[in-house]
């Protein structure tokens, strides 16, 4: 679970940078990669959430999950489409990349805290 998710956010993360340098046939592949990856994520997760709590807080953890991807989204998404609009859509998708790179490395961080 943590391999896949270190992996896809990894793929995910170069994949938005090349987007954002080599437009054109390649960031339409790229797009692809990038769906194809968010197709696996959900079932993962909640799967992997599901194994791990105990069914009378289970809701309350979907229900929280779900509340912060779409704190997240709304968040992300403001700032692509200010980036978008004021410089270009490349470069929003560059941005979108290099913070994807940032919660790459806290996340290799916080599965390292986590093992030890």
């Amino acid at each position: 679970m943590r391999s896949y998710l270190k992996y896809a956010v990894l793929v995910f993360s170069i994949t938005l940078i090349l987007i954002a340098v080599f437009p054109g046939i390649t960031g339409i592949i790229g797009l692809i990669i990038i769906g194809f990856i968010m197709g696996f994520k959900d079932p993962i997760v909640s799967g992997y959430l599901h194994h791990r709590i105990s069914s009378d807080k289970r809701a309350t953890i979907d229900s929280f999950q779900s509340l912060a991807e779409n704190i997240i989204s709304i968040l992300i998404g403001l700032v692509f489409g200010w980036v978008s609009a004021e410089i270009s859509i490349f470069n929003a998708y560059g941005t979108l990349g290099i913070a994807c790179c940032i919660y790459f490395i806290i996340f290799l961080i916080a599965v390292k805290k986590i093992k030890t």
